[in-house]
């Protein structure tokens, strides 16, 4: 009998508690936490050059940085959606040769898509004009390449679940980046151009130190790097619309603003966004974990075993989350003013809508995930455009009225929409039998 449930303990009730509490310290050990903290690292890097960019360089700089930024966060849900997603899926079917060879292809695949967003942002900058978003773009095209190269890195390592690989990556960048940034600060030559140059340079180092020691995990087989390619298209198409539908849903706001208003306002919400991002760890260094393992999880165990690995996830990131929306809902208007100065200040109740929608974010992960591990990728593109679509609706109409305060309304609304909608589609797809049709093949299969 277990001795938290015998008669005659004293206080069962506590017992009880210390049981689930060292369960949950338990299932937070190993992957689990190295990914967070590796989380907490690039988090805590993109937090800092933020803070970094907004008092040294002000709201406009700040504003022209976050339009860049989410560009480059759509150049790498490419290269994500088509090149390390499948190989997440698709790497624990086989081993040895074969998965040397597809580690192999995907390293190709990856390279081509990097030339490819240099041409496409330089392309992007010259339509523009003489532009200070311009600029940004054409210090992006030369160094899209060394941050993609990161990025392929730690996805790499956590597909393999060798999270102290991506965590040493990651904290070199890091360590470089802000390293770089506070110089440029200190010297009074920070600008956006000039945090991409650092920036760059920063993942071109820890990417560099990472394929020197990784390169005995790649076999380029030049027979089958097509064969690979159609199979990551085949896979990818609908993993690369809903992070772009998703991301453009997440960051059409800003560009609303910019537009709407001017790069100041742009720069004042992504500083508020940045202060609520601080949640970032416990969303995205779980749900790290959690896409490897559910799509593991189905494949050996079936829809039942993904279910719980997603709930298990979800009250994790919440447990977390509550604890952190309870800090910002008494201080977060204090903590823009304190850490970006005066000129972002008055703006609490923004801070507190961007929490609530990180909050809508943190189970709407964990349900999106679920549904890739499920292979419905095409369910979550449906749901994006839903809640991209309430999202610019209600924004528009909320802006013209309360500013940057209407636009926080109407991306939590809209994301609100689609956590709903995504967890009723989980539900369904989740619950049943385990024999249906999957909409991801690999190759032939």
């Amino acid at each position: 009998m277990n001795a938290s449930s015998r008669p005659d303990d004293p206080n069962p009730s506590a017992a009880s508690m210390t049981g689930r509490g060292r369960w949950i310290l338990n299932r937070l050990r190993g992957p689990s936490l190295v990914a967070l903290i590796d989380q907490a690292i690039t988090s805590g890097a993109n937090f800092a050059t933020v803070v970094i960019i907004g008092r040294a360089a002000g709201a406009d700089a700040l504003g022209v940085y976050s339009l860049g930024f989410t560009l480059l966060m759509l150049v790498a849900a490419a290269q994500e959606s088509l090149v390390s997603s499948p190989y997440t899926f698709f790497g624990h079917r086989v081993d040895g040769a074969d998965r040397r060879a597809l580690a192999g292809s995907s390293l190709v695949h990856a390279l081509g898509l990097m030339i490819l967003s240099t041409l496409l942002l330089a392309a992007t900058a010259l339509g523009l004009g003489p532009t200070p978003l311009a600029d940004v773009l054409w210090v992006l095209s030369v160094m899209s390449p060394m941050m993609l190269a990161r990025e392929f890195g730690r996805k790499f390592a956590f597909a393999d679940l060798r999270m102290h690989v991506a965590l040493g990556l990651d904290a070199i960048a890091a360590a470089v980046q802000i390293g770089g940034l506070m110089y440029l600060a200190w010297s009074g030559n920070l600008q956006a151009t000039s945090a991409f140059l650092v920036a760059g340079l920063a993942c071109g180092v820890a990417s560099g130190m990472w394929l020197i020691k990784d390169r005995r995990a790649f076999h380029i087989d030049r027979s089958r790097v097509v064969e690979h390619w159609r199979s990551n298209w085949q896979f990818g198409r609908w993993v690369f619309a809903g992070v772009v539908t998703i991301l453009l849903h997440i960051n059409v706001v800003r560009w609303l603003i910019a537009f709407g208003i001017d790069n100041a306002a742009a720069g004042v919400f992504a500083a508020c966004m940045a202060i609520a991002m601080l949640a970032t760890p416990f969303i995205q260094g779980m749900n790290n974990v959690l896409l490897p393992r559910a799509a593991k999880a189905f494949h050996q165990s079936g829809r039942a075993a993904v279910r719980q690995v997603v709930w298990q996830t979800t009250v994790y990131v919440l447990m977390g989350m509550a604890v952190f929306a309870l800090l910002m809902f008494a201080a977060g208007g204090w903590a823009v003013s304190v850490i970006y100065g005066a000129e972002y200040g008055g703006n609490h109740v923004v801070v507190c809508l961007l929490v609530s929608f990180m909050i809508s974010r943190a189970i709407d992960t964990s349900l999106y995930n679920g549904i890739w591990a499920l292979e419905r990728p095409e369910a979550n593109v449906r749901i994006n455009l839903v809640a991209m679509a309430a999202t610019v609706a209600i924004t528009l109409a909320m802006m013209s009225y309360w500013g940057i305060v209407g636009a926080a309304i109407g991306l939590l609304v809209g994301d609100l929409c689609g956590t709903f909608l995504r967890g009723m589609t989980f539900l369904s797809l989740a619950s049943g039998a385990d024999t249906f049709e999957s909409s991801l093949e690999l190759g032939a299969e």
